[in-house]
């Protein structure tokens, strides 16, 4: 379910749809979906706009939701999203929180605000059982007053604005039978700022010390010389820390001289001075420096995606990966390990005929994931998926073919065929044709064929 970007009312004016008011979905109990998405133009979700609780008939929004997608929105008011059944939340414009926003959202399992800065009120994520990590952006400054309190499984907060030191807006964030699991970290760099500020009083009840505050940041170069390829050395420039006595890295950089075969194969591991580190993701500056190589392997160790398929380098043809339980590759192009997510396909990558099938059970094109495709011409799409951000931008795709004949994909991102083939086709079964006239945004002047 996409909420409206317009509504258009009895004189037939129509009108951009900028916020969720109170209790806005609250009555309308939307069933049989899996992702409720909020439109682009919307900046605002005020108080229980989508609260959800199995007791009261007026509030049962988001009880059968499974993904809640904030696509733009900057603050979500008090209760907003209370009591729902989301277990992924995507909110990357996100900067405020009132209180109880997310309140016993019990199937939530970790949150990441890249652009988060405060959180006002109490409560906000109280009881969320299944809440294991939070990621807090670059420009956080607040915590709420008991803002994880009951959130029994939380192990890790991470805090990565390098320059300012949060403050707390209550004096506990988590209960005290929750303190001494709680591992928070925070960049090396304002790693004394806190010690100067928490030590003598503890961290919203959790302790200052070794155990319990980590930093991170820690910058290494390590030369990589591969004896199989004597003429190829390079060096690697990487961030690492420790994490549950585990030492884990990203790869930040690379510069040397590659094999003119044009293959590399990144570590999954490193070994230098500082100590070993397993290779966890993979840093946009590298895969862009990436200039004169055309196929790459990703760390088999790589737990999560840094970088789109705008960052790779435009000599980039194939990726490969093995022996992870997150991605997979087929045929050069990125997916996640269920098969549902189609991540990156290189902007180089070539076929024989110019033409591409996306794999079965893909259900989902990701952001970017075609962007600046140069030399597939035709691609066919056998599933209903949903299409998002940027999907096809900068794309020199010809025609692309739905096949599936019992639904019409959903185009739910923003600019997604920006600068693409002004010459784009998209071919779509003719019995769907209306809802895929429907479902493309009205800002693309897209041609419809049917087959």
């Amino acid at each position: 379910y996409i909420t409206p970007n317009t509504v258009t009312d009895s004189n037939s004016d129509v009108y951009n749809v900028v916020s969720l008011g109170k209790y806005a979905y609250g009555a309308v109990g939307i069933t049989g979906i899996e992702d409720f998405i909020v439109a682009d133009n919307v900046k605002f979700v005020d108080v229980g706009a989508l609260k959800a609780s199995a007791s009261s008939k007026n509030e049962k929004m988001l009880l059968g939701v499974t993904r809640l997608i904030l696509s733009n929105v900057s603050v979500v008011g008090a209760d907003a999203c209370r009591n729902s059944s989301i277990e992924k939340l995507e909110a990357p414009k996100l900067e405020e929180i009132g209180s109880y926003a997310f309140y016993d959202c019990k199937l939530l399992q970790s949150v990441y605000f890249p652009s988060f800065k405060t959180a006002t009120g109490t409560y906000t994520f109280r009881n969320n059982y299944k809440l294991v990590s939070v990621t807090l952006g670059e420009n956080a400054v607040n915590l709420s007053g008991n803002m994880f309190d009951g959130c029994s499984a939380l192990t890790k907060i991470t805090i990565l604005n390098k320059d300012n030191i949060v403050t707390l807006g209550g004096s506990y964030i988590v209960s005290s039978t929750q303190a001494q699991k709680v591992v928070v970290h925070v960049p090396a760099s304002i790693y004394k700022q806190y010690e100067d500020e928490y030590k003598s009083k503890t961290f919203g009840r959790i302790p200052f010390d070794e155990t319990h505050f980590k930093k991170f940041g820690n910058s290494s170069k390590v030369e990589v010389n591969d004896p199989d390829n004597p003429s190829m050395s390079y060096s690697l420039t990487y961030y690492w820390e420790v994490i549950d006595g585990t030492t884990t890295a990203y790869l930040d950089y690379v510069e040397g001289t590659f094999p003119e075969s044009g293959v590399l194969e990144l570590p999954s591991s490193l070994i230098s001075e500082a100590g070993t580190f397993t290779i966890v993701s993979v840093k946009p500056s590298l895969i862009s420096a990436l200039s004169e190589i055309t196929d790459v392997t990703l760390p088999s160790g790589m737990s999560y995606l840094s970088f789109t398929t705008a960052d790779l380098a435009d000599s980039i043809k194939s990726l490969s990966i093995s022996g992870n339980d997150k991605f997979k590759t087929l045929d050069g192009v990125l997916y996640t390990a269920d098969g549902k997510t189609l991540l990156i396909c290189p902007k180089a990558l070539t076929t024989a005929d110019g033409k591409l099938s996306v794999a079965n059970g893909v259900t989902e094109i990701f952001d970017k994931a075609f962007y600046g495709s140069k030399y597939i011409t035709e691609l066919e799409i056998a599933g209903a998926v949903t299409v998002r951000n940027e999907a096809f931008a900068g794309a020199g795709i010809s025609t692309i073919k739905f096949t599936d004949t019992s639904a019409a994909s959903v185009f739910a991102g923003k600019d997604i065929f920006l600068g693409a083939n002004v010459n784009l086709q998209i071919s779509v079964p003719s019995a769907l044709l209306d809802a895929y006239k429907t479902n493309v945004l009205i800002d693309y002047s897209i041609k419809f064929i049917t087959h």
